[in-house]
């Protein structure tokens, strides 16, 4: 483990933390004229129920949208900070930040992990190889346009055409069937996720779910391709949103948008390196560039007067079509958690 390597990526992720700029997704709904924050559309009213089941995995998992050079997201508390004010209250000693753009997009999380992730080839081979990766599976779908009530499902991948070592390639072309992470199901028998939706929609072709938390499980290689380290963030009010394709069986979703917020309380537990908890001048350095760039509420319901103790934090997914999964695995966390004891910024509660 090449705990050098990630603690200088942990700094570059904390030097530059800031606000998120805003892209655009077709089919996404403005709800505030004067504000156009973007949001996802609204439970439509005509179509009816349906009883097909799709399946559909990762081929790119991506932090910044290639096409338009922005982070992705979604406005996640409804509000375009500046000249509104925030959700929530900065820690002691931090200023509030604002939303890049005119959309209110909350993604102060993607320059953090950006840095992180700043192997994005080696980041996508880990995809292919199924060492990391989300199936998404839709239940009780009309295969129309609109489809007011929809299951939507995501697990984690930790394996692919029955190898976790990373020895088999996929190829997404809706033949491969994922090994998931038996964290991500409620009984390795039955596969079902422990992450779903059972009020999903489809309103215009875009799937629309929240699902209220996901343990996120990457694999983050460095540049020289080795002793990846396993990264979990548990993430909190996770919105999924994106046009989707049936194709048999299997479900294609371009442009998909996974947003949700990081709690500070677990942020760091499995951050992928011990030198993170080991050495204390890393970790004191870190602190107060995360402390400084929190945003949200980690309760998406908690009042405007709430202190921050959430970063948020969105992906950009492709999704291609793939078999149902073939079976659960329970992968050994490659890292140590920490640190021990609560973290916190002042008064966050």
């Amino acid at each position: 483990m090449n705990h050098k390597a990630t603690a200088g990526l942990l700094i570059g992720m904390a030097v530059v933390a800031g606000c998120s700029v805003m892209t655009s997704f077709d089919g996404y709904t403005a709800s505030d004229v004067s504000c156009d924050p973007l949001r996802w559309p609204s439970r439509p009213n005509d179509g009816s129920g349906g009883t097909r089941t799709l399946f559909g995995a990762t081929r790119q998992i991506l932090l910044a949208d290639p096409d338009a050079g922005t982070d992705p997201g979604l406005d996640l508390d409804g509000l375009c900070t500046c000249p509104q004010a925030g959700s929530c209250v900065p820690p002691t000693g931090a200023k509030a930040g604002c939303d890049n753009g005119s959309r209110g997009v909350d993604n102060n999380g993607g320059a953090l992990f950006g840095a992180l992730f700043s192997n994005v080839q080696g980041l996508q081979q880990e995809i292919v190889h199924g060492q990391h990766g989300i199936v998404v599976r839709v239940d009780r779908y009309n295969g129309q346009a609109n489809d007011p009530d929809v299951i939507a499902s995501i697990y984690n991948v930790v394996g692919v055409d029955g190898k976790t070592d990373g020895g088999a390639s996929a190829k997404f072309d809706g033949t491969d069937s994922f090994i998931v992470d038996s964290d991500s199901v409620i009984s390795d028998g039955e596969l079902q996720s422990k992450y779903f939706d059972e009020q999903a929609y489809v309103a215009n072709n875009v799937l629309v779910a929240t699902i209220p938390s996901f343990r996120l499980r990457l694999m983050i290689p460095p540049s020289d391709r080795s002793n990846a380290e396993e990264v979990i963030e548990e993430i909190k009010g996770v919105q999924l949103v994106g046009r989707i394709e049936p194709e048999g069986a299997g479900l294609r979703i371009q442009r998909a948008v996974l947003a949700g917020r990081i709690p500070l309380a677990t942020m760091f537990l499995h951050a992928g390196s011990g030198s993170v908890c080991s050495d204390a001048g890393v970790f004191d350095f870190i602190k107060p560039r995360v402390c400084g760039a929190l945003d949200l509420p980690a309760d998406p319901q908690a009042n405007r007067g709430t202190t921050c103790n959430a970063l948020s934090f969105a992906l950009l997914l492709d999704v291609a079509p793939a078999q149902a999964p073939s079976g659960a695995k329970t992968i050994t966390s490659t890292g140590p958690s920490c640190p021990p004891t609560d973290v916190r910024c002042d008064d966050s509660p």
